[in-house]
């Protein structure tokens, strides 16, 4: 094997740990991110404790005079498995911050060095009805309809530089919400394959 074929298969030795198992792994460029409408008041950031003794479930709110949902995370008892490798027990607790994506859907749990526990993993929510900005879909050969688009949309998170891999348990989980189990703290969007 000649040296450029042995440092391939070395760096895609390296990579097997960032690209999650099982799941659709697609680039930015292959995916219809939803987008918010424009002048949508800014959703809020929120940081809490999350404790593994007890649930916790936050909201993050656009600024207007109803606070829109945009999205939440509920945390169950147990859900913290680690942080930057180290085991974390029943009584111990770690600082998140929850970030909304910028102009668009999606958004980011900190720190990231944060695991959750196999069968007690938070869920994540993405609410779209109010201003969701569908026309990212249009003119789409995939997509018929700006409908046809949204039924599609899945919770993606970030597994590399810029390849996204569908979130585990993502589904809609009504009209106009999709959520999520992810295994590990990290970026997410709401997209569909383009």
């Amino acid at each position: 094997m000649g040296w450029a074929a042995t440092l391939l298969v070395t760096f895609l030795a390296a990579c097997t740990d960032v690209i999650a198992p099982g799941g659709r792994t697609l680039s930015t460029a292959e995916l219809l991110i939803l987008a918010q409408q424009s002048g949508a008041p800014t959703p809020s950031t929120v940081s809490f404790w999350v404790f593994n003794e007890r649930a916790v479930a936050r909201v993050l709110s656009h600024a207007d005079p109803t606070l829109t949902p945009y999205g939440e995370t509920d945390f169950p008892a147990g859900s913290l498995a680690s942080l930057n490798g180290q085991a974390l027990g029943p009584e111990d607790s770690v600082f998140v911050t929850v970030s909304p994506r910028t102009g668009g859907y999606g958004m980011t749990i900190e720190p990231v060095g944060v695991t959750f526990t196999n069968g007690f993993r938070p869920t994540i929510g993405l609410f779209f009805a109010r201003y969701g900005d569908f026309s990212v879909a249009d003119g789409s050969p995939t997509y018929a309809s700006r409908e046809a688009y949204a039924r599609a949309l899945d919770i993606w998170q970030r597994v590399g530089v810029d390849l996204w891999s569908e979130a585990p348990n993502s589904r809609a989980t009504g009209s106009d919400e999709v959520s999520a189990s992810p295994e590990a703290a990290g970026e997410f969007v709401l997209a569909a394959p383009r």
